[in-house]
């Protein structure tokens, strides 16, 4: 007779590419892209650049800017919050 553990095995393996075949397919893709990008310069076509990464952390240019930014956003919230607030004191207050 076998045991509970025995009987409770998988009865899939995992189609989840492992590392080594997501690396192998990430180089296939930059192998057929670079490939893609030379044959469209040789016909004469303008190219795509590739996306790159922008350098900076913060949409804001000055420090000061950043903190406008989060003092509106803290108002906004504590504005909508009052408004919710107000609205179920004054029907509280209203049923009583």
């Amino acid at each position: 007779m076998s045991s509970y553990r025995e009987e409770k095995i998988m009865s899939k393996p995992s189609r989840r590419p492992n590392r080594d075949a997501i690396k192998r397919q990430r180089r296939d893709r930059k192998k057929a892209q670079k490939a893609l990008r030379k044959r469209q310069k040789s016909q004469g076509l303008v190219t795509q650049n590739k996306a790159s990464m922008s350098n900076r952390k913060c949409e804001y240019e000055t420090v000061e800017q950043e903190e406008a930014a989060r003092v509106d956003a803290r108002m906004a919230l504590l504005c909508a919050n009052l408004a919710l607030f107000c609205e179920s004191h004054v029907e509280y207050s209203q049923s009583a």
